[in-house]
């Protein structure tokens, strides 16, 4: 074969397998240090750290559920952003270094007031809209309502 048949089908074997387009990673951190408390009026605070530097970074979807399991397996509620389809904490800017987030939760994933002596275990995942991705989960925490 000569030179020139043989650069052709070189080409067209690379195009072939998609080496010509080089596809940009689509992720977000998870949160990290994600710890639930009881403050003074006897609501649940969760606090953790994160860092998003990615363009597309929205904010931080916390999920609630009743039982180990249910958190294991991401089956907890998102708890309701501010408005439909918007993270539980939006618009939270780029940052470049670790970031202290706290967030006060007073009612479950189905909007009701969390229940007396019922423990629920949570999760945080950071939230991009623009392509419709979330990060691995963080660490999974609980807490009980007195």
């Amino acid at each position: 074969m000569k030179p020139r048949g043989l650069l052709l089908c070189l080409v067209v074997m690379l195009t072939a397998c998609g080496i010509e387009s080089f596809e940009q990673e689509i992720s977000l951190n998870p949160p990290l240090g994600l710890v639930a408390t009881i403050n003074a009026d006897g609501n649940i605070v969760l606090s953790f750290w994160g860092m998003n530097n990615e363009p597309y970074f929205e904010g931080y979807n916390i999920y609630i559920a009743t039982s180990m399991q249910d958190a294991l397996e991401d089956k907890g509620k998102k708890i309701a952003g501010p408005s439909e389809n918007q993270a539980t904490m939006p618009n939270i800017s780029v940052m470049n270094t670790a970031t202290s987030f706290t967030y006060t939760v007073t009612k479950d994933g189905n909007g009701d007031p969390l229940m007396s002596g019922m423990t629920y275990f949570f999760y945080v995942k950071a939230y991009s809209a623009q392509y419709n991705i979330q990060s691995p989960r963080s660490n999974i925490t609980n807490a009980t309502k007195p």
